[in-house]
């Protein structure tokens, strides 16, 4: 089974913005893993960061693409000091600790890229998805809420919070 949300998330801030952001296609398959893992794995987004990304960023996102998580995050985190408003450096370590079941942290990070940009629904996916991995459906529902507003034509959105309804 590939990673959860492999190459699906869009989270490049202005770029995201009223654009649809493709299913999860292992949304069905990753109620299986929930034992296996408190938080789903993830990939980083493939759309453009807000700055252009620092050769620092590029590293960071090809050992996230490696599995090699701490160090990715610590890439990150440096890029962020030289960037202190680079979404995707922030969106990057959520998905990490996301990825290393660190799910606290994960959602500390997705906090912080929405400081950075507040209409990007790619933290919101992975906050919902975090919510709902966690038991928490009311919170999932919210976030996904959040997600067609800011979106209306994420389809993905709908469908997700369909299947919470049912």
């Amino acid at each position: 089974m590939g990673r959860w949300g492999e190459g699906e998330m869009g989270g490049g801030g202005e770029g995201d913005k009223g654009k649809e952001i493709p299913s999860l296609h292992h949304y069905s398959q990753k109620r299986s893993r929930v034992a296996s893992s408190p938080c789903p794995p993830l990939s980083p987004s493939p759309c453009p960061p807000l700055f252009p990304s620092p050769p620092l960023l590029a590293q960071a996102e090809t050992l996230f693409h490696n599995g090699a998580y701490a160090i990715a995050i610590k890439e990150a985190e440096q890029v962020i000091k030289q960037h202190p408003h680079h979404f995707g450096a922030y969106y990057l370590i959520a998905q990490a600790f996301a990825n290393l079941g660190e799910c606290e942290q994960a959602i500390h990070w997705c906090e912080q890229a929405l400081k950075v940009d507040s209409l990007s629904v790619s933290p919101y996916y992975l906050l919902a998805h975090i919510a709902e991995e966690n038991g928490d459906i009311l919170r999932a529902k919210e976030l996904l809420k959040k997600i067609i507003y800011l979106a209306p034509s994420s389809i993905a959105a709908y469908l997700e919070l369909g299947s919470l309804l049912s």
